[in-house]
């Protein structure tokens, strides 16, 4: 087992070791931390950026038709996400191919997936 006891100026480890039922407690000196301190955040808040990825399928063989895609094949987009709101991913992705009048029931969702980023 390891320990680590860190404070604001040093590092101590201490290492437990267990030999044949023995214990054995081997401890070193502290060792001085030149780590930097941190003063602002690391991304300013106006630079980041939430985005979905959206795994989804077709339905409609004449939808698909019409975008030059296969029907029941699975496609993903990423679209950029306002966290604030409730999405439609449904419209995202139809609003994403350019059909945003097309019926949501064409448009079947598998997954998505979520990231955020530090745009500069």
């Amino acid at each position: 087992m390891l320990v680590l006891v860190k404070n604001k100026y040093s590092i101590s480890i201490t290492l437990l070791v267990v030999i044949s039922g023995a214990l054995i407690i081997i401890t070193n000196t502290p060792i001085q931390s030149t780590s930097a301190q941190v003063q602002g955040p690391i991304c300013p808040s106006s630079n980041v950026q939430h985005w979905d990825k959206i795994v989804f399928f077709i339905k409609s063989p004449s939808l698909a038709g019409r975008l030059h895609l296969v029907p029941e094949t699975e496609y993903d987009i990423k679209v950029l996400d306002d966290p604030h709101k409730v999405a439609d991913i449904k419209q995202k992705v139809v609003d994403f191919l350019n059909v945003p009048n097309e019926p949501r029931d064409s448009i079947h969702i598998l997954e998505v997936g979520y990231a955020m980023i530090c745009a500069e």
